[in-house]
C-alpha cells in the first residue's frame, strides 16, 4: 500500500499512538501529502468507513466495526532499522 497516496485520518497532535505511527512513516521516509485531524475517534472511524481515509486507531476501540465487517485491518510491518 503506499500511503503517500491515502488520506490519513488522525487523532490530535500528542495522542501516543498517532505519535508512534508518525514515527514509523518518518523512519520509512513517507510523507503523506493528505492528513485529517479529529478529536473524535467516533469521527475517525465514520469517516473511514465511508471510504474518506485510513486511520491507525486502538484495537478496542474498533472491535465491534471490524467484526461486522465495517472496517478491515490493513496488513502494516513496522521496518526494523539498525
Amino acid at each position: 500500500m503506499d500511503l503517500e497516496r491515502e488520506t490519513l485520518l488522525m487523532t490530535e497532535a500528542g495522542c501516543a499512538y498517532r505519535v508512534q505511527f508518525q514515527h514509523q512513516l518518518s523512519r520509512a521516509g513517507i510523507q503523506p501529502t493528505t492528513t485529517l485531524e479529529f478529536d473524535s475517534i467516533e469521527a475517525i472511524k465514520q469517516c473511514a468507513m465511508v471510504g474518506i481515509g485510513i486511520a491507525v486507531l486502538p484495537a478496542i476501540a474498533v472491535a465491534t466495526e471490524i467484526s461486522l465487517g465495517k472496517l478491515v485491518v490493513l496488513p502494516w510491518r513496522e521496518e526494523r532499522y539498525a
